[in-house]
C-alpha cells in the first residue's frame, strides 16, 4: 500500500503488502477513460504481477497472530472497486510491430525495467492521441544501432489469451500498455 484515504494511520501500514478481497459484485474500471482509445475492457483477468492498481473498499487493519508464534495477519482490503491506475513505465524499445502512416498508430514491443512485471512480454499500442516527447513518431523509434531508453505514459492491460487489437496481433500472456505518452529519454 502506498497511500491510504483517508489517512489513518491507525488502519494501515504504508509501504506494505495487503491482501485485496473481491466479490462478484467489485466493480473494474480504468482511471482515465480517454487514454484507453483501444476500449480495452478491465477485469480481473486484466491484472498481473508489478501492475499498480487503485482499490476503494473497506480497510482491515493488521491483527495480531492468530495463534503461537504465528506472524501477524495482514491488513485486509474489502474491495468495492479496483481501478487500472495510469502508469508512467520505464524501459527500452526492443522492435516496431507495426506503423500506420501516421507515424503514430500502430504497436512496438517493449522492455520494462528488469524487474517490473518479472520480464512479462509487454507491447506497447499508440494511436492518432499518443503524444511523443522528444521522438517524432514510432518509425524515429527504430534504426538507432541501440535501443532507445523510454518512458511510456498509459494503461497496462494484460491480456491472457491471443487477440487482435486495432488490427494488431497480440499474443496470449502479454501485457498490453495503450499509451498516452511515448517519451524518449
Amino acid at each position: 500500500m502506498r497511500d491510504v484515504e483517508p489517512n489513518d494511520s491507525g488502519a494501515a501500514t504504508l509501504d506494505t503488502l495487503c491482501v485485496v478481497n473481491v466479490t462478484a459484485s467489485t466493480t473494474y474500471q480504468y482511471s482515465s477513460r480517454s487514454a484507453n482509445f483501444a476500449n480495452l475492457p478491465f477485469g480481473p483477468g486484466n491484472i498481473t504481477v508489478g501492475q499498480e492498481v487503485v482499490v476503494h473498499g473497506a480497510v482491515t487493519p493488521t491483527t495480531g497472530s492468530s495463534g503461537s508464534g504465528a506472524p501477524s495477519l495482514p491488513t485486509t482490503v474489502a474491495a468495492d472497486k479496483v481501478y487500472d491506475k495510469l502508469q508512467s513505465i520505464q524501459g527500452s524499445f526492443s522492435s516496431l510491430v507495426q506503423v500506420a502512416k501516421d507515424d503514430k498508430t500502430g504497436a512496438f514491443v517493449f522492455t520494462p525495467c528488469p524487474t517490473l512485471f518479472q520480464g512479462a512480454p509487454t507491447m506497447v499500442l499508440t494511436g492518432n492521441q499518443t503524444a511523443f516527447v522528444n521522438v517524432s513518431g514510432l518509425s524515429s523509434l527504430s534504426g538507432h544501432g541501440t535501443q532507445p531508453s523510454l518512458l511510456v505514459k498509459g494503461l497496462p492491460f494484460f491480456e491472457a489469451q491471443a487477440q487482435t487489437i486495432n488490427g494488431v496481433p497480440v499474443p496470449a500472456g502479454t501485457l498490453v500498455i495503450v499509451a498516452k505518452q511515448v517519451h524518449q529519454l
